[in-house]
């Protein structure tokens, strides 16, 4: 894993600032936050993520759907709109699992 903690001085400084306090317990927490308004922001860097993880089979359909906030037949068209293959059914009873999360969240 690329190791990414190489912050500007001046970035580094308000950090440690908002650490100190009390924003955030400590750097990571702050860095894993910051990550998540960015995807929350950035709907194009997201979907790739979430698509690159399907990819790797890392996280079922379901679920791809679920993170990205949309229907499961619209995740589909959208890994196919970008030449992803389609898995059908799950491959694993933890995928299992997160399908019938999912459903149950949508139903």
């Amino acid at each position: 894993m690329t190791n990414i903690t190489i912050i500007p001085k001046e970035i580094r400084k308000e950090a440690e600032l908002l650490i100190h306090i009390g924003y955030y317990k400590n750097e990571e927490e702050l860095i894993i936050e910051a990550i998540r308004e960015l995807l929350e922001k950035n709907r194009k860097e997201r979907m790739a993520l979430i698509v690159e993880m399907y990819k790797r089979k890392e996280i079922s359909l379901g679920k791809a759907s679920q993170l990205l906030g949309v229907s499961y037949p619209e995740m589909v068209d959208i890994l196919g709109a970008m030449g992803v293959e389609i898995r059908i059914g799950p491959k694993s009873r933890e995928e299992a699992d997160e399908d019938l999360e999912v459903a149950r969240e949508l139903f």
